[in-house]
């Protein structure tokens, strides 16, 4: 054990010098020769990615306490941040993320078993580590995405990042390709070495499938599975897409359960945000270099029209095209510290229950993926969590109640109000493509099955397009999601019969599950119309 606690105190050790060094470098990058900067970038670089390796793949031991193997997880975010002063710096540190996350999923140190009654509870550490990991690399995701003029399409996140640096051989030998793509300095270096993310294979459904390379475009995420094709992913898209396990175990340990955690879940939305986004943009560019280059060559105006003609304009996302991702995307804020306006209060000092309870370090934070937004809870007594009508405008310390949300239909309201304050485009949930569809109720069964199959359950390169649908509510859109506490995703009343199909709600991300089921459950209760809901 003693061991194992030394190596963790010396990689942390090292983190702490390897941040100094970046700091130095970073003051005196003016006064080096290009060359000599590069050489000099990235011996860090693969110092700090042999780090990573080393603490990925230690086994550790089992009586050193989980608490000292965060600890040295975390300082590698003080070398991380510290090479976004570099050039090029943003490209670097959300790198180095990759590698830190990439190692994290993959780690054996940690004991990630928990008894099945507290799971919850004694999860909450290893899922706070993962929303901290997350904001660290959408740092400089963001500051990428604000310096791009909405252009970035951060393809060089979407592949490997290999934390294993060897070659899968006989003899295990050292892959120096691995550690050449830790120390590139640009996306074209990491072209250059033909490290590429996913690709599938699709094949028409038969006895002896005819398995083919599929080389179009990929599906986008309002695209629909008409062809109902068989699909097999080749690669994969590394750590930005992959799930960390734990389990949990009753008290004789004789039955298991095992749970994922979606690690890089916002940084993930985020991208696809920015792909979304940057479409419209990127084809106005190509359009016009085709058009300079089409009168460049003499092209007849109609044979011009034509080529026009046969491109397909990227579809605007109606909720995004004006939302400022990067200062949408803020990090978790955090809470449990020192308050200082609380310390200076005396005992006894008026409305002292709501400014104890509504304090910022007191309140809760769950982030809505559909909306790109937090909603801020506070405690009413002691146990009871109600949502704050103020949203992320909130400043705490509340003289009263006022500050309580009201239910259905106010509800809506206060939602539509929220959205708008951070995005001006918006006008309501249905103009956004967040309110329900024109017809939720299909009139047959076997109706309601072909769209299930359409919408809800495509191949493979379709998955982002239906985990979409899923966070944005089904087919009731988000309002009916966060306030019955499930998507609908199929629903059919005829003379037949009827019935409904639903998914577990994904519009929420909380801190940890505690603090997620206790945001979830407080927006559940403004559901003001039991027994008058067609859907309770």
């Amino acid at each position: 054990m003693e061991g194992h606690k030394k190596r963790l105190r010396d990689l942390t050790a090292a983190n702490r010098r390897r941040a100094t060094e970046i700091d130095k470098l970073a003051k005196s990058a003016d006064l080096q020769q290009p060359e000599q900067l590069n050489a000099a970038v990235k011996g860090l670089l693969l110092e700090l990615y042999n780090s990573i390796v080393d603490i990925g793949e230690h086994r550790g031991h089992p009586r050193t306490p989980n608490k000292a193997i965060y600890e040295a997880y975390r300082s590698f975010f003080e070398p991380i941040r510290a090479l976004s002063q570099l050039p090029s710096g943003n490209f670097l540190s959300a790198r180095m993320a990759l590698y830190l996350a990439s190692a994290f999923i993959h780690e054996h140190a940690l004991d990630k078993r928990f008894r099945k009654s507290t799971v919850q509870v004694t999860s909450a550490v290893l899922y706070e580590f993962c929303i901290d990991l997350d904001d660290a690399l959408l740092e400089p995701l963001r500051k990428i995405w604000a310096a791009s003029n909405r252009c970035e399409e951060f393809n060089w996140v979407f592949t490997e990042y290999p934390v294993q640096p060897w070659s899968v051989d006989q003899n295990y030998t050292y892959d120096e390709n691995k550690a050449e793509l830790a120390q590139a300095l640009s996306p074209d270096d990491i072209a250059a070495l033909n490290f590429k993310g996913r690709q599938f294979r699709c094949a028409v459904p038969s006895d002896d499938p005819d398995w083919k390379l599929y080389t179009g475009p990929m599906p986008q995420l309002g695209d629909q599975d008409t062809e109902r094709l068989l699909w097999e992913q080749i690669e994969s898209d590394g750590p930005i897409r992959e799930q960390l396990e734990y389990r949990s175990v009753d008290q004789s340990q004789s039955e298991e359960d095992w749970y994922t955690i979606d690690v890089l879940r916002r940084s993930r939305q985020f991208l696809f945000d920015a792909r979304q986004i940057s479409q419209p943009a990127l084809f106005s560019q190509k359009r016009g270099l085709l058009k300079k280059a089409l009168l460049r060559a003499e092209i007849p105006l109609e044979i011009q029209l034509e080529v026009f003609q046969h491109l397909e304009q990227p579809r605007r996302h109606p909720f995004l095209y004006s939302l400022d991702i990067s200062s949408a995307y803020a990090p978790f804020p955090r809470t449990g510290e020192l308050c200082l306006p609380c310390a200076a209060r005396t005992a006894g000092a008026q409305n002292g229950d709501h400014w104890k309870f509504t304090c910022p370090q007191e309140s809760m934070y769950v982030w809505n993926l559909a909306l790109r937004m937090f909603h801020v809870f506070h405690r009413d007594t002691a146990k009871t969590w109600w949502l704050c009508k103020y949203a992320s405008n909130c400043p705490g310390h509340h003289a009263n109640s006022s500050w309580r949300a009201e239910g259905y239909p106010d509800f809506r309201h206060l939602i539509e109000a929220h959205a708008r304050n951070h995005n001006p485009s918006f006008r309501t949930l249905v103009s956004a493509g967040l309110g329900p569809v024109q017809d939720i109720r299909f009139y047959s069964q076997e109706e309601d099955k072909e769209r299930y199959d359409r919408l809800f359950s495509g191949g493979k390169p379709f998955e982002d397009a239906i985990k979409e649908r899923e966070m944005n509510g089904g087919l009731g859109g988000l309002m009916d999601c966060m306030l019955h506490q499930r998507a609908l995703v199929g629903a059919f009343r005829g003379p037949n019969g009827s019935g409904h199909t639903t998914a577990e709600a994904q519009w929420a991300l909380g801190k940890n599950l505690v603090e997620q089921a206790r945001g979830e459950d407080a927006i559940r209760e403004l559901h003001s119309w039991p027994g008058a809901c067609e859907w309770c």
